[in-house]
Order: structure tokens, then sequence, then C-alpha cells
């Protein structure tokens, strides 16, 4: 208690206490979890981890100290040294959830999940419902998220705009501080999240809580930090996502956004046609991806990795790049197709790839004519797109979706990236130097 009293900062302890055989754990910031079973007691920093052994699960609060033994698990409030009493929290995952179930890998196994996980967020109309009336109610609404989930915060912002005609915010989670001066007691924060504990993200919501405003959230992981912080969370429902590169919680994330824009703007049962249609093109992209993999054999001796894309696909480029980054290491850039001319073209090779994304909307001729600038340098075009063109190299089908369309779009991009990585002979479930929850600045 006096060690952990002297330390500043995020952290958490655990040790043993080899003479009675206790094991005590304490935090602040970082995340610690407790597993209740009979005759046997668990810690972790993360509930999938206690999975095989108990759904009956306490998330450690800020200043909480654990005493673990065999029978029992009591838990004292280091500021008052007080006992608690705990009403545990049972996890709905299953067992076999934390399991390959045949897959060479996790993240093989997470990317055939995700046609069911649209399909079951496209019967919920619930939860978005609930974010209409909060985003209704406010006044200045930021998304914010880190990695793959600023992305899907940034897909929102375009989905808000075209489909509810409503602006709204999207921030990097870390550069949120710098932009807190807009936020008071009617603004209402939506933060993304598959963990729940990404430091920044804990952070940035603690201080637009601090100022007054409403925290929603849509966080894979109950029971979580920000799930317990936040005044109205949403589940996710993408099921417990072990690799470490983000797949299904992202396409899940995706979903919800579809769903929210299209309940803002009273066209509930349209956004779950949309979804539904997305869920069936993922589960045929699925299906054919024989083509993607083929693909895969062009790309592993390439050094740059070019995908452009404009209005909703350009945060579909930045995601296909950050796969490829994470799991091939292959330097990937996605960027808006306007901006090639301002820097990247100079970059651009005889028979650099470049995916092209170009979907049945109205950025599809202005995407073309892009890859047509691409190519006359050299470029290789792969287009991926609801029909083939002749400035395209190779081509990917993605029927349209309407605007769902980016969801089995950039499923196409993780498998590509999954491919990569195989005929590379790496490891996509443990990319070097990254983790699955950042709970770190």
């Amino acid at each position: 208690r006096q060690t952990f009293l002297a330390c500043t900062g995020s952290n958490a302890l655990v040790a043993i206490n080899s003479n009675s055989d206790e094991i005590i754990a304490i935090r602040n910031g970082s995340p610690l979890v407790v597993g209740y079973a009979d005759g046997e007691q668990f810690i972790a920093s993360d509930a999938a981890g206690l999975l095989p052994y108990t759904k009956k699960v306490h998330f450690l609060e800020d200043n909480e100290i654990a005493i673990l033994t065999k029978n029992n698990i009591e838990i004292i409030d280091i500021k008052t040294n007080k006992k608690k009493y705990i009403t545990p929290t049972i996890l709905t995952w299953t067992r076999a959830a934390t399991t390959k179930a045949g897959f060479n890998s996790y993240m093989e196994k997470e990317l055939n999940e995700q046609p069911d996980i649209v399909q079951k967020i496209s019967l919920e109309p619930e939860h978005a419902e609930k974010l209409a009336e909060a985003i209704h109610k406010a006044r200045g609404t930021y998304l914010i998220g880190c990695g793959s989930a600023y992305y899907a915060c940034l897909a929102g912002t375009y989905l808000f705009s075209t489909i509810a005609k409503r602006h709204i915010n999207a921030t990097v989670a870390s550069e949120f501080m710098f932009q807190e001066d807009f936020i008071g007691n009617k603004s209402l924060i939506i933060a993304l999240s598959q963990s729940g504990e990404t430091m920044d993200i804990i952070d940035a919501v603690k201080r637009a809580k601090a100022k007054g405003a409403t925290i929603a959230s849509i966080v894979n992981v109950e029971g979580s930090t920000l799930w317990r912080i936040s005044d109205l969370p949403i589940p996710c429902g993408a099921g417990p996502e072990v690799s470490v590169a983000s797949t299904k919680d992202l396409i899940a994330k995706l979903s919800h956004l579809i769903a929210l824009s299209y309940g803002l703007a009273g066209m509930q049962n349209e956004g779950s046609i949309v979804l539904k249609k997305a869920a069936l093109e993922t589960r045929r992209v699925i299906f054919n991806k024989k083509r993607i993999v083929y693909l895969a054999t062009q790309f592993i001796k390439k050094e740059h990795i070019f995908i452009v894309g404009r209005g909703l696909s350009y945060p579909a480029t930045l995601e296909i790049a950050m796969k490829i980054k994470e799991i091939s290491y292959i330097h990937a850039e996605g960027m808006a197709a306007g901006e090639l001319k301002h820097g990247t073209l100079a970059l651009v090779e005889k028979e650099t790839p470049c995916i092209v994304l170009a979907p049945n909307d109205e950025t599809y001729g202005a995407n073309i004519a892009a890859a047509m600038e691409l190519r006359a340098r050299g470029a290789i075009i792969i287009g991926i797109s609801h029909t083939h063109n002749a400035v395209f190299d190779h081509y990917i089908e993605v029927a349209d979706c309407g605007p769902a369309s980016i969801i089995p779009t950039i499923v196409v991009g993780q498998f590509l990236a999954l491919a990569i990585a195989t005929k590379k002979g790496l490891d996509p479930d443990k990319p070097r130097n990254l983790a699955k929850s950042v709970t770190v600045k």
C-alpha cells in the first residue's frame, strides 16, 4: 500500500506473497480485472484472457486493492482502507469465442466473423435510436478515437453529413486536449474504443466530463473503464478480438455509425437495408478471396503501396493502409485522391502498386481520373469497385451497397493485408512493437 501511494502516473501492480500464497493487486489508470471461480481466482489485464476459466469478473477501479486467495477475492479501498462489497460482472462472451476455431490465425477467424456481426447490428435499431436522441439534444457532438477507431470517427463525419445532414466533429483522442476549449455542459462526446482502456481516450473523456459534457461510447468490452465512466455506453457487439490488428471491431463500429446516420435522418429502415446488403456482400467477398490472395503474391517484395479514394472512401484508404503496415511491414499510405498532386506523385515509380477505391457514388469519376494519373506514371492499378474499368490492371469487385459499401471495401483490404503477411511468413496476430490495448500515453 505504501509503495503504491508513492507511485506517480498510471500504473498497475501485482505482487505475490510467497509466505501465504496471496496475490495482491492494485491499479491507478492501467487496467486490471479479477476473475472468480470455485477453488481458484484469477487476475489479468484483459477480460478476454479469463474466458477459458470464468465469466464472473470484477474490473478494478482506480485505487482499489484486490487480495486473491484460493477461495476468495477481497476488494479494499486504498484511501479509506475499508472493504468493498462487489457484485461481479458476468461476461456475455463465450469461451469458444477466444479460440482459433480451426483457422490459421485469430485474425483470419475474426475476418470471417464480420458478415454475421454486420447482419446482427442491422437488426438492433434501439442502439442507434438512443444515440440519435442524445445527438438531437446536444449542442456540439464530437467523435473521438485512436487508430482504427479514429478512422471510424472520420467515416462518421461523412456519413452524418451526407445522410443525416448533420455536422459532427472527429478528433484523434490524443489531440483532444488542444480542442477542449469548445466543450461545455451541452456538448456530447461519442468515444469509440475496442478495449475501453486506451489511455488517450480515457484521458479525453475525463477532461470532457469535467467540463460537464455528456459521454456516450461505442465500446467492445462491457465493464471496461470507458464503459463505466460513460453516461450512455453502447455495446459494440463484435465479440472478443484477440488479434492485435483491429478488424471486426472496426467493422462493427462502422455498422453502428451507418445505422445511427440513417436513424438521425429518420430512415431507420433504409439503414437496416444497406447494412444487410453489406453483410451479404462481405460474405461474397470472403467466399471469393482467392483473387485477393493471388494479388498478395505480387506485393510481397514491394516497398511502398498507395491507397487512394475520395469522400467516404478516404477513411477507408487510411484503414486499409494501416492494416498493411501493421501486419506485413510494408510502407502503405492512404490518402484523399485529390491530394496526389501535393507530393505523393513524386514517389510513384514504374510498377508501384496503387489501390484505387471507386465505389458507385459521386466520387467515381474523380477516382478514375486519379487512377489514370497514377497509371501514366507507371503505377500498377488495383481497382476496388462495383464495375471494371480499362484503367485497372487488376480488379476486385465490391457490389454497390450505398454508403455501406465502405464495409466490404475495407474487408478486401483486410484480407489483402492478411495474405501478404502470410506469404511473408509473418504472424498476423502479433505484429512487432504493437500491443492490443494502448494503456500508456
